[in-house]
């Protein structure tokens, strides 16, 4: 019989050690790592922080319901924690083994150099939490660091059971054919028998498949459609390819140079969200139902003859794009009568603001009167971690400037658990596009630490920056009056 030997694989395996608030406040890090160096782990990734209580929670999810369970998860989320992940030969039997019993006082009798028995206080604060498995170490560490898991090597278990119920059992029968046959060329004629033999069913391995690079449909697109835009956002190669499918097609197009001009200030808005919300698996298209009938309708209402062409008996899933609204949906009474609300402020908070707001494209050209009108409106929220300061699907009442803390960004697709896209950190500010659009909110922004906001509300938002368009397009109006060959056109052009 044909037997894999579990054995060392080329990189040490990994494993997640917590370090947790407790141990952080009092300062037992530097002891904890010296013992971990000591045993020979390598830190391979650190990160401090205050761990935001859905993290939390799904990081302990495997626990749910055993004892002290919301204890601990309450615990961890009561400050700050620091996340180690370790690199070791057999990493995470060895810091179970240097971790010891999760109950201190049971660690001081059999493990008393362990962790948990030097700087352990109770079954909940226990000093570190550490990965019990693989498969638990993998899972955790693509909660703190998803980036990892690329380098992470499959553990020797994890290897002999996939040789064992893949390989060995064709490769065994293969290998006793070739004993008994005993060729000349004993590698020519494996390579054939196991061409004919193959599990999947196939009599003949085409060695260039692999090398081929399959075209995969991924959407499709319709009238009132638009393309392009990301390649001209992020400055970057086309990432697809479009077909035409129709027999005549009719596109209206433009440069980049028209299109980063008319975008203008709105350019780098979208440029970061896009960038933001398409590393949540390219969030680009937005999957609609396809109606029965003779028609298909787009998201605006509008309609398009069906292709003459035969559907298919499994037709695909139609992605068709939101087709974008306009700014400022909602008109904007420019009424010379409106005053903004005033909130009082220390100086010392009105300096803050208006430190943030000369980073910001969206006010840094503001002159010193509307500066003040929107420092003098802006308001403060106080936030606790893991609380939300939007909620996607929500209507939009306030833009956001963070001035401490740190917040993060959830976008949940359909029946999907919520998942984390983005995080903001103080001078970064969001909740704009539900404004300028008059749309829901797109996501859900939670509060990682303890933060503090200040709002813009809706009203103001819109007139400030109505009004220095309004400005403009007034400057506009008056330099063309004054150009003759250009005299005639009226205000509509």
């Amino acid at each position: 019989c044909f037997r894999v030997q579990a054995g060392r694989m080329p990189a040490g395996e990994r494993s997640l050690c917590l370090i947790k608030p407790h141990a952080v406040l009092n300062g037992s890090e530097k002891d904890i790592k010296d013992a971990l160096n000591a045993a020979g782990f390598q830190i391979v990734a650190q990160t401090q922080e205050h761990i935001a209580l859905p993290r939390v929670e799904e990081f302990y999810a495997d626990q749910v319901g055993e004892a002290h369970h919301e204890e601990v998860v309450e615990h961890v989320n009561s400050g700050e924690s620091i996340v180690l992940v370790l690199e070791k030969e057999n990493a995470v039997a060895a810091l179970l083994d240097i971790a010891g019993p999760h109950d201190p006082e049971a660690a001081k009798d059999s493990a008393p150099e362990s962790i948990r028995a030097v700087h352990g206080v109770s079954m909940v604060e226990n000093a570190v939490e550490v990965s019990d498995s693989t498969t638990s170490a993998r899972k955790q560490i693509k909660l703190f660091f998803p980036h990892l898991l690329l380098e992470m090597q499959p553990s020797a278990a994890e290897v002999r059971a996939y040789l064992e119920t893949h390989i060995v059992p064709v490769l065994t029968e293969g290998l006793t054919s070739l004993c008994k046959k005993m060729p000349s060329d004993p590698f020519t004629w494996l390579g054939n028998w196991l061409m004919q033999n193959s599990p999947l069913g196939d009599k003949e391995l085409n060695l260039n498949s692999a090398r081929q690079v399959a075209e995969e449909v991924v959407g499709r697109l319709g009238k009132g459609d638009y393309f392009g835009e990301i390649a001209l956002l992020l400055n970057k190669p086309r990432q697809v390819s479009v077909k035409v499918t129709s027999p005549i097609l009719k596109v209206l197009y433009m440069d980049r140079e028209s299109f980063s001009r008319i975008l203008g200030p709105l350019h780098d808005i979208l440029k970061r969200n896009l960038e933001s919300y398409n590393a949540y698996g390219g969030n680009d298209f937005v999957p609609v139902a396809e109606p029965e009938g003779g028609d298909i309708t787009d998201t605006d209402g509008d309609k398009t003859d069906k292709e003459d062409e035969k559907e298919p008996e499994a037709p695909m899933p139609v992605f068709r794009r939101e087709r974008r609204k306009p700014v400022f949906v909602e008109p904007v009474k420019m009424d010379e009568a409106w005053e903004a609300r005033v909130i009082d402020k220390t100086p010392e908070e009105k300096e803050r603001i208006n430190a943030i707001l000369k980073d910001n494209i969206m006010f840094s050209h503001l002159d010193s009167d509307q500066n003040d009108i929107v420092i003098n409106a802006m308001e403060g929220f106080n936030h606790k971690a893991g609380e939300s300061i939007i909620t996607q699907g929500d209507a939009g009442d306030y833009f956001y400037l963070l001035d401490s803390g740190e917040a993060e960004v959830y976008v949940k697709i359909g029946d999907a658990d919520p998942k984390k896209v983005l995080e903001y950190t103080p001078g970064q500010s969001f909740g704009e596009l539900a404004l300028l659009h008059g749309d829901p909110r797109a996501a859900t922004v939670k509060a990682k630490s303890d933060t503090r906001c200040w709002a813009l509300d809706r009203d103001t938002f819109r007139r400030i920056l109505m009004s220095t368009s309004f400005k403009k397009q007034q400057t506009y109006e008056g330099f063309l009056e004054n150009v003759k060959i250009l005299g005639k056109l009226t205000s509509n052009l």
